[in-house]
């Protein structure tokens, strides 16, 4: 199951194809363990064995991938290059650094050009300047933004921390 998390994980797999074959292999399962009640006379435990390490291995696989906000059908990301505005809400209370305000807030809805708002999912992290206006705004609150949402960067030097990692791990962004 290790290796298919870690499979799943560096490889970022995100296919139909290994959840059928999670099923597939489930059927199989099945069928062995009702062939060795009826027939156990016949020599199973290979294949048996074998089909089961497939199955924890594909399990580990599916757990990521369904786990992974970004492989939502209607995450933020998905919208992302039709998008002229969101709408988002205020999940955590709001950070004040030195030159800025930061906000951690989940994406409710993209505006299109068209003015039609499609329902989505995701959290981001936003930085506001230093305002009155931005130094009111409070967990809870909903806003409607105009911005181009860019991923987080990801480490220019090598063994340096890896912040969009470490966010994607915990499921934050």
């Amino acid at each position: 199951m290790i290796f298919g998390i870690l499979l799943a994980i560096y490889l970022e797999l995100n296919n139909n194809t290994w959840t059928y074959s999670l099923f597939g292999s489930a059927i199989l399962l099945a069928f062995l363990l009702f062939l060795s009640k009826t027939r156990p006379s016949l020599r199973k435990e290979v294949f048996f064995g074998f089909t089961f390490y497939c199955a924890i291995f594909l399990l580990g696989v599916n757990l990521v991938m369904y786990k992974t906000a970004k492989n939502s059908p209607n995450h933020y990301q998905k919208h992302n290059n039709h998008t002229e505005s969101y709408i988002i809400e205020i999940v955590d209370l709001p950070k004040d650094k030195p030159n800025s305000i930061q906000i951690i807030a989940e994406v409710l809805s993209s505006i299109d050009s068209s003015k039609q708002a499609v329902s989505t999912s995701g959290n981001v992290l936003l930085y506001f300047e230093k305002s009155p206006q931005s130094e009111q705004l409070l967990q809870g609150d909903k806003l409607i933004i105009r911005s181009n949402l860019q991923d987080i960067d990801a480490p220019v030097n090598p063994g340096q921390f890896n912040y969009k990692q470490y966010l994607s791990f915990n499921q934050n962004f």
